[in-house]
């Protein structure tokens, strides 16, 4: 390169191809890894709702029941969600 304003003579790196490479290779979830996720994050929220589910008729605090309501209907949602993705990646 000879001046400010003038392209170099040649390339510093080669191109990199990585778009066009196995998603798995460059560190992200693979198909079945994804799957996988998604079936052990919809466990634990399923969980999470059995336990709110069976301590809410045993608490008597008002507040506190109302509060563990809200949370149960937020987390049979995120429950519903995570299985809808996973419908949506695995098709069935």
């Amino acid at each position: 390169m000879s001046g400010k304003d003038t392209a170099p003579d040649e390339a510093s790196s080669l191109v990199c191809y990585a778009n066009e490479g196995d998603a798995a290779y460059m560190g992200f979830f693979g198909g079945e890894e994804l799957s996988a996720f998604l079936e052990d994050l919809a466990a634990s929220e399923d969980a999470i709702v059995e336990k709110i589910r069976l301590a809410l008729p045993r608490i008597r605090d008002n507040t506190l029941h109302a509060r563990l309501s809200e949370i149960l209907a937020a987390k049979e949602t995120n429950s519903r969600d995570v299985k809808s993705l996973l419908v949506k990646l695995t098709g069935t």
